[in-house]
């Protein structure tokens, strides 16, 4: 599992902070809608003004299986209603990213009809997630805030851990792929029980970071 911290946007962003869709209030076109020419499905979203006003977001997951070490995505495009013309390009913008590798499934984004804001969720582990906000404007996305942020060397011990988990998970189908797994477990697992016991020290007085770090190692 690839966990990267990645400054996506130039300009000022909060860190923290859950930003309020009605901030960025977007008056919902009232006009003939023009229909996209594309094929709905029942797994799509209903084809109807669903984001920053006059736009249609169509998304779906990329990958039904949930288990450990499986880059599971979003397939996401949008959609101008008073043209029925596409907005190429700007989805993958905020969704082809490392800092998204791991989005759940079509659930991970958050918009409304009434607002220009969207955020996009990711998961770092099981139980620990965060959120990216943009701003719709000018055709294109804005990073405007993001949920905390951890140390990074609390998002290395992440990476670690995950990678270790990953490949005790892995099926050593023959002698090679046995030792690959040996070594990458080596590598990964001693690094992550390394950093723990630094983490923990280094950070005993950060409920927030030590109640993460046990999150992880509830049995040790």
């Amino acid at each position: 599992m690839r966990v990267l911290f990645i400054l996506l946007a130039a300009g000022a962003f909060l860190f923290g902070a859950e930003p309020k869709f009605g901030d960025y209030a977007a008056k919902i076109y009232k006009g003939n809608v023009t229909a996209p020419n594309i094929t709905i499905s029942e797994f799509d979203n209903p084809l109807e003004i669903n984001f920053a006003g006059k736009y249609y977001i169509n998304a779906l997951s990329c990958s039904t299986d949930g288990g450990h070490g499986v880059e599971m995505c979003v397939i996401a495009k949008i959609f101008d209603l008073t043209s029925g013309k596409e907005i190429h390009g700007v989805m993958s913008d905020i969704l082809n990213n490392d800092l998204y590798w791991y989005l759940n499934d079509y659930r991970a984004l958050k918009f409304k009809p009434d607002s220009s804001l969207i955020g996009v969720s990711y998961y770092e582990s099981d139980e620990l997630y965060r959120t990216v906000y943009f701003e719709f404007k000018n055709g294109g996305f804005a990073e405007v805030a993001r949920t905390e942020v951890y140390p990074d060397d609390v998002l290395k011990f992440i990476e670690n851990y995950n990678e270790c988990e990953h490949f005790g998970g892995e099926e050593p189908y023959d002698e090679a792929r046995a030792k690959e797994i040996a070594q990458a477990s080596e590598k990964y697992c001693g690094a992550a029980n390394k950093a723990y016991k630094t983490l923990k020290s280094k950070y005993k007085n950060d409920v927030k970071t030590t109640n993460i770090l046990a999150n992880f190692y509830k049995n040790y």
